[in-house]
């Protein structure tokens, strides 16, 4: 009796300090508030102990930083958390036990800082211009501190260079499609936005009428 009593303390001990514990890669990580990540998790065995194999889950301890989610449902096996970061601050995402509580194993900080905003361009001008006519063209940048290159051609293709600065103006000199697209590079990065100008007719100028006196 004292012999099995012995075996079931010696187990009970190595089931204190030893189980399957996560191994995040990696396990510090930045966001920008706003911004998503998966991260990697790997189950591994850090010795002898009697655990449930039903499955293990994530969560963080600050839900109004990030949210998190995922999980493996497998022993010894690799899965992945679902990170939504939504305000600056930090978390810390861990092993949740059966019962819901956060693990006392490793864990991964995740830390979040303030959003910049979005980098876009909006160009605004007539898509219809008349032979002969000219129309202008403006790129609004969501970043004042901006520098403008318009290009005539497919998106992407420099090989034509039409103007510089935040206006362009286009005059057709024939009937048909001319496709366009304007650069706008800041310190933060650069977006583009592409447009297409279809060129009509010129307005026919109508015959005047002119009288006969007999």
């Amino acid at each position: 009796m004292k012999r099995l009593l012995c075996i079931a303390l010696l187990f009970s001990a190595l089931s204190a300090e030893a189980g399957w514990w996560p191994a995040f890669s990696p396990n510090r990580i930045t966001l920008q508030a706003g911004e998503s990540y998966t991260l990697t998790v790997h189950k591994r065995w850090s010795g002898l102990s009697f655990f449930d194999f039903n499955g293990w889950r994530f969560g963080g301890d600050n839900d109004r930083v990030a949210l998190v989610s995922g999980g493996v449902a497998k022993e010894e096996s690799t899965g992945e958390v679902r990170i939504e970061a939504l305000e600056p601050g930090t978390v810390k995402v861990y092993e949740l036990t059966p019962q819901g509580r956060l693990s006392g194993g490793p864990y991964a900080v995740i830390t979040v800082t303030e959003a910049r905003p979005a980098l876009e361009v909006h160009v605004g001008g007539p898509l219809t211009v008349r032979v002969g006519r000219s129309a202008t063209y403006t790129a609004i940048s969501s970043d004042s501190n901006a520098t403008f290159h318009w290009y005539r051609g497919n998106l992407g293709d420099t090989r034509f260079p039409y103007a510089t600065g935040p206006e362009m103006q286009y005059t057709p000199e024939s009937r048909g499609e001319s496709k366009f697209w304007v650069q706008v590079t800041t310190p933060r990065g650069l977006a583009t936005s592409a447009f297409t100008v279809t060129e009509l007719d010129p307005v026919e100028q109508q015959p005047r009428h002119r009288s006969v006196r007999h």
